[in-house]
């Protein structure tokens, strides 16, 4: 088994592979695995016979042009649950931290009683 059949890209996925996906799907490329995405990947999905979760996995992904390359059939057939890992079904997903943006400020400095707030004036 190689690292492309444990691909998963969901809500909180994020980098080079969602840009890439989100390229694919036509809509605004901007790395970022939010719900603009997994609704164009649910909409790819049901138009090409796929069971619409909106995540793309394996199976998706070899249906896309530009995954072609790295997703073949052996890839997907690697990627399909076995007998001794049905168990894994029934097991929710972990959440992936840091799907929603940070608000606020680069430029905001830290209190300064904070440890960072002595170091950064270490260096003033």
């Amino acid at each position: 088994m190689g690292l492309h059949e444990l691909v998963l890209l969901r809500v909180g996925s994020r980098g080079a592979a969602v840009k890439k996906l989100q390229s694919e799907l036509g809509i605004g490329a901007d790395g970022i695995f939010g719900a603009g995405t997994k609704k164009a990947v649910m909409d790819f999905q049901s138009a090409n016979g796929l069971a619409a979760d909106g995540m793309a996995g394996p199976l998706t992904l070899a249906k896309m042009a530009s995954f072609s390359g790295e997703f073949s059939a052996a890839t997907v057939a690697n990627a399909e649950v076995r007998a001794d890992e049905e168990h894994f079904e029934s097991e929710p997903l972990p959440e992936i931290k840091g799907a929603q943006p940070i608000e606020g400020s680069a430029t905001e400095t830290a209190p300064s009683k904070s440890v960072w707030g002595r170091v950064k004036g270490w260096f003033s």
